[in-house]
């Protein structure tokens, strides 16, 4: 009687552990989540502010130009798009048809002598330029936000509880195209 008494309270203390360690497991787990979420909140901020700073520059080149210009219609419909998205995948997606399309008319103004004197232009670049570095840094900090939670969910004990209480990899990683990082630095 007395074995079973001692192996009934093994067991117990043996389920108490994991219920424990599980518990845990999921409150960092749900930690991590909430990290990568965070990240992409500061992310989607700098894509929203570097959207509108594309908008301005579209009625700054309009201004300012003497003829129509190339370009302004698909920044105008590439920023209207942006803002229509709201998963992180789809923003991720229009924000590389704008900047896409910012590039083309930035390169194209930049040696265009037409716009050589205008300071507006000249300051909404540099504002675009310190947009685009924010945007990298807090890209970065998403995509190491989002690599450790995927890598904390498939480790062993933790993916167990990941399986159990539903957590899944986030693959939506934010990646940049080589030629948008490639602009020329000639100043307006």
């Amino acid at each position: 009687m007395k074995g079973v008494i001692w192996i009934s309270l093994a067991v117990a203390a043996v389920l108490l552990l994991a219920g424990s360690r599980l518990a845990e497991t999921r409150s960092y787990l749900e930690f991590q989540r909430r990290a990568a979420g965070e990240a992409w909140s500061e992310v989607d901020i700098a894509l929203d502010r570097r959207a509108s700073l594309a908008l301005r520059l579209v009625d700054a080149v309009r201004l300012a130009s003497r003829q129509p210009r190339s370009g302004l219609s698909e920044i105008t419909q590439a920023s209207l798009a942006f803002g229509e998205v709201h998963s992180a995948r789809g923003r991720m997606e229009a924000y590389a048809r704008l900047d896409a399309a910012l590039s083309a008319v930035l390169i194209g103004i930049a040696h265009d002598p037409e716009f050589l004197p205008v300071e507006t232009l000249r300051r909404l670049r540099d504002e675009l330029a310190s947009a685009e570095n924010l945007i990298a840094i807090k890209r970065r900090r998403y995509n190491d936000a989002v690599q450790k939670y995927n890598t904390s969910i498939e480790l062993f004990p933790n993916n167990i509880a990941a399986s159990l209480f539903g957590f899944a990899r986030i693959d939506a990683y934010f990646q940049t195209e080589p030629a948008g990082r490639d602009l020329p630095q000639r100043k307006l």
